[in-house]
């Protein structure tokens, strides 16, 4: 057969598998909303005065708390304080995304409004005196020092040395890297010290000793007072977002949902991932956060466990960070949206949700359970979750003449929910992710 036909049959042949497998994913005929009921949506409520804490390793949010509960005893934190105890200990979790060099985007939320800020390196050539790179502990410190903390960043670095656990296991996520990267973790004598053990790639359950934060934050203090650099970009500008002809909702996000409506899809390259992590207070406060680094030259950050380019830092494509506000619930959400190529497709579609009649009223916890869809381009397709869908809107979307393809799953919404004191503020994490999110 001659290559002129391959390239119309292909296609077709594409197109009918495609169409045959997701008819034969779902021969339910229950509603949408009743199918919804019955997943397992991660809400997590803090106690009365207390905290609830997310973070991708569980066995690390057990050992924050308590260092938490035994610092709190001489020392009393704001829910700045702790959060930027727990974004250090990120560090120590993920020293792959949270290092001193990573890109960090947070929402901090607090009397009814949600302010959002993003730290970006500064991306020009490694220095000695690398300051202006140093967008995560740039973050942390403008944190302390805009809610008038009583503490400092060498302050709370000391706090963790003193409380923290000696060592910490890893989790898959991280397993999952140190495998992947290490040849070049070998090249390295100090990083090899660190990842491997007994000539093996560290495996989930095996653990890496505690970082000396107060060593790492005396260090970035001393580049700090020696030089004249700027310090890490700051971001804190976010679009609004209102659908035509309905008052449901308003978003503030830093990317323009309004793209989306004339289907303009900023898709990246590839899937945009980070380390996840936030706080809650029972008052409705909360912090939540995701860092980001790219390494295409990995080395040692000081000759620690901490990781960083050692050429320059590299660019990465933000994750989609908003604060919705639902008028009709009298209800706050701030969100993060990760995890696919363009994070905000499917945060838009839950804003769309909340806005049709059928589930202007539905809790959240349910609407993320509805199936979500991803157009991708060259070649243009349609991911769909068939099988948390209905045939009848299955069929809907076949009409539609295109490519349609099965995936189990697309993107990871989670979010700190303010309600007014209609319910209990609470996290709430995406059904798909149980297991790459923890909350306790």
């Amino acid at each position: 057969m001659s290559k002129h036909y391959l390239k119309y049959i292909l296609p077709l042949l594409l197109l009918l598998n495609s169409c045959s497998y997701l008819i034969k994913m779902e021969e339910q005929q229950a509603s949408l909303v009743d199918k919804v009921q019955s997943q397992k949506t991660v809400i997590c409520i803090p106690s009365n005065k207390q905290i609830s804490v997310v973070s991708s390793n569980s066995n690390a949010v057990t050992s924050y708390l308590g260092a938490i509960k035994k610092i709190s005893k001489d020392n009393n934190l704001s829910l700045t304080d702790k959060f930027v105890l727990l974004a250090l200990w990120q560090m120590n979790l993920r020293p792959d995304l949270s290092s001193p060099y990573s890109h960090l985007q947070l929402l901090h939320t607090v009397n009814g409004k949600s302010n959002y800020t993003s730290f970006t390196p500064i991306a020009s050539q490694m220095t000695e005196d690398d300051v202006a790179h140093q967008s995560y502990l740039n973050g942390l410190e403008y944190l302390l020092i805009k809610s008038q903390s009583r503490y400092s960043l060498i302050q709370i670095a000391e706090m963790m040395n003193y409380n923290f656990p000696k060592t910490v296991a890893i989790d898959s996520t991280m397993e999952n890297f140190v495998r992947d990267n290490q040849s070049e973790l070998k090249n390295s004598a100090v990083l090899t010290k660190y990842y491997f053990k007994g000539g093996q790639p560290l495996r989930a359950g095996e653990t890496l000793p505690r970082l000396n934060f107060s060593k790492v934050i005396s260090s970035y203090f001393k580049q700090k007072k020696r030089t004249d650099q700027t310090l890490a970009k700051k971001n804190t500008h976010l679009f609004t977002y209102q659908p035509l002809n309905n008052t449901a909702t308003t978003a503030q996000c830093n990317i323009d949902l309004n793209l989306y409506q004339h289907r303009i899809y900023p898709i990246a390259p590839s899937k945009i991932t980070g380390n996840s992590f936030g706080i809650i207070h029972s008052n409705g406060e909360s912090l939540i956060a995701i860092s980001s680094q790219l390494i295409k030259n990995l080395a040692s950050y000081q000759k620690t466990l901490l990781l960083h380019d050692k050429i320059r830092p590299q660019r990465t494509v933000p994750s989609v960070l908003c604060s919705i506000e639902h008028h009709q619930q009298k209800s706050l959400y701030a969100v993060i949206s990760t995890g696919e190529r363009d994070p905000g497709q499917p945060l838009y579609q839950l804003i769309t949700n909340w806005n049709s009649p059928q589930h202007s009223m539905v809790p959240v916890e349910q609407l993320l359970s509805l199936p979500r869809r991803l157009h991708l381009e060259n070649p243009s397709r349609l991911l769909y979750e068939s099988s948390r869908g209905d045939k009848k809107e299955m069929m809907k979307l076949l009409q539609e003449n295109r490519v349609l393809l099965h995936t189990r799953s697309i993107g990871m919404i989670w979010m700190a929910a303010n309600f007014d004191h209609q319910r209990p503020a609470a996290m709430i994490i995406d059904p798909r992710h149980q297991e790459d999110l923890n909350c306790q």
